[in-house]
């Protein structure tokens, strides 16, 4: 027992921060412990089938010493890099790919959700409230439900990025409202990971987030007449803005052109949002653990936060008027900021919004705003632990603790009534899912705040109840299975060669896995998809697209030839063979003109056509008509480049139904030629009669750019940053 004692006392003689890190990573140990201790198993969330297959291919093209930067391998062709949620340049990805794939999730995780939790502890502590109030919101941060339920969603860019939210408000509340040039460097480079996380919603939300900060030092300059400040800011807030700018640009870039050329382009109405709005019906699952309600998509608006994170928080927003300090006032507007667009169209506050911040027009959800009400909850359960401990001899702050923890347990017992009638569960995961015994729990740990003698055991306790309610929360939602059954490749579909068919797979969750086997796939996931081959796929898109896929309709047999699909497959079932389909590459030698690309699309995808015979050219180009021959034969078909020899007694096309984007060249013989948009959506070359070699290959313009954008800007930023040392030391 000395011994023990011994350890403890040399423990809590380390540096705060130190504690505090080590805490926090063993509370979330504990609760991956099966994922981190078992290598077996993998994190197996709904979306994490594309990041397996995503950062397979990744590790396989960086192996090769090469960028992936264009995967002919789904969606008839696509450019990966240009996605961000293909995390190629994400600074924490690069360290994980020392890892074996199907851990490195698991364990990336992980790391993330306990910097999340170092992040709100220290955020918290900026704000001078006391370790236990720290603590509060940490835990409720890191084990949240506006963060866990997404492991199930397998959502990873999600993960990853909302990881660093507390260390950008950090970054730019210290940039504003103090002084320094390293703080507009450390708000600068944690927003440029932030970026680089590939969540691009999460992003939006810390937006909204930094602009309701800039009001408030508005507000603040105002009041205290500062006007001398507001040039020392704006120097600092460029700095940092350059810092962001220069490090994201070789990411923003491709990804700026991409989304412009996809169906993102034009955003989503109005009255398309509906469906994906919170709802007075989403308030009760950040105190329930489950409703019984049947409510869409459950893990994007689930902001569950315990029984103690609700009470803490509730009684920090009922005490906060009397003092009300900036971190206060800024959580309260974030979460009212957040519920106000979350609503979506059911309020005119979000038109308002969507004309003041464009932005949010080409984000389908709404609810993703729960992200600031989740971030708000969890700071304020920070400040209600912090008010409870500066009111603990006053009778009013006791009693309205109690009644609140009473209230809220009737509320439990009545919720989890309505969860016995309607479900279907075994008495396990029922008994997981009962919210009232935490609120029972809560209250007995709250009862011991009548003596103040009491008040280290008190809140001790209730921090570890927090922590038990979140980790048997998180728990539940990490799904685990053996990596073997992503990759194992569907019976009966024998190897194809990538330029000689393709398959589609069912469901279209699945069809990244062809990336695994080097086979082109027809179909594919992706939050981004390129608004050509959408259209061409779907020919008439719907009112209300989803962003994620392009639907391929199964009986369409034309459409499978025009794909040049051979293979329909899904996941455990025997590969069904299509009868016929038009091949890959072709040497066509009649082409007619298109005025526009919808007029092309509606060309290629009629009843007669035949690939093989005609190509649709987009543009001004010369009709030609030729009853002649050509062979055609691939020599090397590559990720981003291919050659092809062509023999042929007329002028004229090579065509391949891979699909054309800006950046793809061509050369015949040498000679560099045009890549024209053909038959909507796929890719043709002018080639003369005789023997000749086609040579194309993918080079990113934008890409380029930004990395020599990126290589400047720190060398600048270098540079002055030795310049000021060099003068120091003078």
């Amino acid at each position: 027992m000395k011994k023990i004692f011994s350890i403890i006392n040399a423990f809590t003689r380390l540096p705060e921060w130190l504690i505090s890190t080590l805490v926090l990573f063993a509370l979330l140990f504990i609760v991956f412990a099966r994922v981190l201790l078992r290598p077996q198993l993998m994190v197996i969330g709904s979306d994490f089938i594309q990041f397996y297959f995503w950062e397979h291919f990744t590790r396989s093209e960086l192996a090769a010493g090469r960028l992936p930067i264009w995967n002919p391998y789904f969606f008839s062709g696509y450019p990966l890099l240009a996605n961000p949620q293909s995390l190629v340049f994400y600074p924490p990805a690069m360290l994980l790919r020392f890892v074996p794939l199907g851990y490195a999730l698991g364990l990336g995780i992980f790391l993330h959700l306990w910097w999340a939790g170092v992040g709100m502890y220290g955020l918290t502590r900026h704000q001078n409230l006391n370790r236990a109030a720290a603590y509060m919101s940490a835990i409720t941060f890191m084990l949240g439900g506006v963060v866990v339920t997404h492991i199930e969603a397998g959502h990873l860019e999600w993960i990853y990025t909302i990881a660093w939210m507390p260390w950008v408000i950090w970054g730019w509340q210290k940039t504003l409202f103090e002084s320094g040039k390293r703080a507009a460097i450390f708000a600068g480079v944690t927003t440029a990971m932030m970026f680089l996380g590939g969540g691009p919603r999460v992003m939006v939300c810390v937006v909204l987030m930094l602009v309701v900060l800039g009001v408030a030092w508005l507000i603040d300059v105002i009041r205290s007449r500062a006007w001398h400040s507001l040039l020392m800011s704006a120097g600092r807030l460029t700095l940092g803005g350059v810092v962001t700018l220069g490090s994201i640009m070789p990411q923003l870039l491709p990804t700026l052109e991409f989304t412009n050329l996809s169906s993102r382009s034009s955003g989503i109405s109005l009255d398309c949002t509906l469906d994906f709005s919170l709802t007075l019906l989403d308030l009760p699952m950040f105190g329930v653990a489950k409703i019984s309600y049947d409510v869409f998509l459950e893990w994007e608006r689930n902001g569950y936060i315990g029984a103690i994170g609700v009470l803490f928080g509730l009684f920090g927003i009922l005490f906060s008027w009397r003092k009300m300090t900036l971190w206060k006032a800024l959580l309260l507007a974030w979460v009212i900021v957040g519920f106000l667009i979350g609503v979506g169209p059911v309020l005119p506050f979000y038109s308002w919004a969507r004309n003041i911040l464009p932005i949010l027009s080409l984000i389908r959800q709404p609810f993703t705003l729960i992200v600031l009400m989740g971030f708000g909850a969890a700071g304020l359960a920070g400040v209600g632990a912090q008010t409870l401990c500066d009111h603990l001899k006053e009778e009013r702050a006791r009693a309205t603790l109690i009644a609140l923890a009473v209230i809220l347990s009737v509320g439990a017992i009545f919720a989890d009534a309505m969860l016995f009638r309607v479900s279907n569960a075994n008495i396990m995961q029922r008994v997981f899912e009962i919210s009232t015994p935490h609120y029972v729990l809560a209250l007995l740990a709250l009862l011991l705040f009548w003596k103040e003698s009491h008040y280290n055991k008190a809140i001790t306790l209730c921090i570890g109840l927090l922590a038990l309610d979140l980790g048997f929360f998180a728990y539940r939602h990490i799904p685990l299975s053996p990596e073997k059954t992503l990759t194992d490749r569907p019976a009966g579909m024998p190897s194809l060669n990538a330029w000689e068919a393709r398959v589609i797979t069912e469901p279209f969750m699945h069809s990244t896995g062809t990336m695994y086997t080097r086979t082109s796939n027809a179909q594919g996931y992706s939050p981004i998809t390129l608004e050509s081959y959408s259209n061409f796929v779907v020919l008439e898109p719907p009112r209300c697209p989803d962003f994620g896929h392009a639907y391929i309709d199964l009986s369409n047999k034309q459409l499978l030839r025009l794909l040049s699909v051979k293979y329909i497959t899904a996941p455990g079932q025997q590969a069904n063979e299509v009868s016929s389909y038009y091949p890959r590459v072709a040497w066509v030698g009649e082409a007619v003109s298109a005025r526009t690309n919808g007029e092309a699309i509606k060309l290629a995808r009629a009843a007669d056509f035949d690939p093989t015979k005609k190509v649709i050219i987009e543009g001004d180009v010369n009709p030609s008509t030729s009853s002649s021959t050509g062979s055609i034969r691939i020599t090397q078909y590559g990720t981003e480049s291919l050659n092809v020899l062509i023999d042929s007694t007329s002028d004229g096309w090579f065509y391949i139904n891979d699909v054309w984007y800006p950046g793809w060249k061509a050369w015949v013989n040498g000679d560099e030629t045009q890549v024209y948009r053909a038959n909507g959506t796929f890719r043709a070359v002018r080639v003369p009669r005789g023997q000749h070699t086609v040579f194309m290959k993918y080079e990113s313009a934008y890409l380029n750019l930004g990395i020599w954008i990126a290589v400047i800007t720190w060398l600048m930023i270098g540079g002055v940053g030795l310049f000021f040392w060099w003068r120091q030391r003078k």
